[in-house]
C-alpha cells in the first residue's frame, strides 16, 4: 500500500470519528412536544441536568428553578421559590435511577410555555410521575411548577373523569361559577395562572368571575392524560371557544369517592 493510499484511508476514519462525535439531541415521540434545552448546554434534556444534580450536587439546584417557582405536593401543599424548592429535595434525599418525559406540549399562545408530564424511577424501585410546566428564559429553560407523586404502574384512566370534564363544560358554558367550582374543585384547589397562587374554592370563584359573560364558552379537550395512580391522574389539553390556549389540570379522588380538580393552569 503506497503513501497517498494510506493517507486517503486515515482522511475518511478522521471524518467518520468527527460526525459520530457530533452534538447530541433528546427526541421525544409525539407531535406536541417540544425539544428543550438545559441551563448549562444546548445538547442536553434539562430532566438530565435536573436528575444529576439531585443525585450528586444539590447546591446548584436552585438555577434549574424560576426565582419564584412552584413545588406542589399530591395533598396540595405548596412550596415557593428556587432556594427553597432546594432545600426541600436536600431533606429529601432523594437518589433517581432515570427520567423520561411521556409528552411535551408547547403552548399555542404562548411558546415559552411547556408542558410535561413523564416519570421516574429509584434504586428502590419506586416509580414516581411528575407534571412540570417549563418557562423558557432566553436560551434557558427553567422548571416553574413541578408536582411529583408516587405512581402505581399500569392504572388505568379513571372511566369517570370524562363526565366530570362534560360536566365541568357544561357549568362553565352556563355560566355557574360558584357551582362550577364547588362541585369540581377540592376544598383547597390551586388556580394557577400567575404569581401568586390562587389557592382554595373561594378565591378560584372570585378569579372565574369573567366566566359569567353570556358570551363565554369554552371546550376541553384532553391531549395527555397520565393516570398516576388509584387517586390521582395529570391531564394536559387544549381549551376551544372563547380561550384557545392550553391547560393542565391535576384530578384527585376525594374519600367520597369523587374525581375533583386539585390543580388547574392555562398560562
Amino acid at each position: 500500500m503506497n503513501t497517498k493510499e494510506l493517507f486517503a484511508i486515515g482522511l475518511l476514519l478522521l471524518l467518520s470519528f468527527s460526525c459520530k462525535e457530533g452534538s447530541k439531541t433528546t427526541e421525544i415521540p409525539g407531535e406536541n412536544n417540544a425539544e428543550l434545552v438545559g441551563p448549562e448546554s444546548d445538547t442536553t434534556d434539562p430532566n438530565e441536568d435536573w436528575q444529576l444534580i439531585v443525585n450528586a450536587q444539590l447546591d446548584s439546584l436552585y438555577p434549574l428553578y424560576t426565582k419564584d417557582a412552584y413545588k406542589v405536593g399530591d395533598k396540595g401543599e405548596i412550596v415557593m421559590g428556587d432556594l427553597r424548592i432546594m432545600d426541600l429535595y436536600k431533606q429529601k434525599g432523594l437518589v433517581i435511577n432515570n427520567i423520561s418525559s411521556t409528552d411535551r406540549i408547547t403552548a399555542v399562545l404562548d411558546s415559552t410555555i411547556i408542558y410535561e408530564v413523564g416519570k421516574f424511577s429509584t434504586p428502590e424501585r419506586v416509580t414516581y410521575h411528575h407534571l412540570i410546566i417549563w418557562r423558557k428564559q432566553g436560551e434557558q429553560i427553567k422548571r416553574e411548577l413541578e408536582l411529583i407523586a408516587e405512581g402505581i404502574p399500569d392504572t388505568p384512566v379513571p372511566v369517570e373523569l370524562e363526565e366530570r370534564r362534560k360536566k365541568w363544560m357544561s357549568l362553565c358554558n352556563a355560566h355557574k361559577v360558584t357551582d362550577l367550582v364547588n362541585e369540581l374543585y377540592t376544598e383547597n384547589a390551586l388556580y394557577y395562572n400567575h404569581k401568586p397562587m390562587v389557592v382554595g374554592r373561594e378565591a378560584v370563584i372570585k378569579e372565574y368571575q369573567y366566566m359569567d359573560d353570556p358570551n363565554y364558552q369554552l371546550g376541553l379537550e384532553p391531549l395527555t392524560v397520565d393516570a398516576v395512580n388509584d387517586s390521582l391522574v395529570f391531564e394536559i389539553g387544549r381549551c376551544s371557544g372563547s380561550y384557545r390556549g392550553n391547560y393542565a389540570l391535576v384530578w384527585k379522588k376525594g374519600d367520597d369517592g369523587i374525581w375533583r380538580i386539585l390543580l388547574d393552569s392555562n398560562i
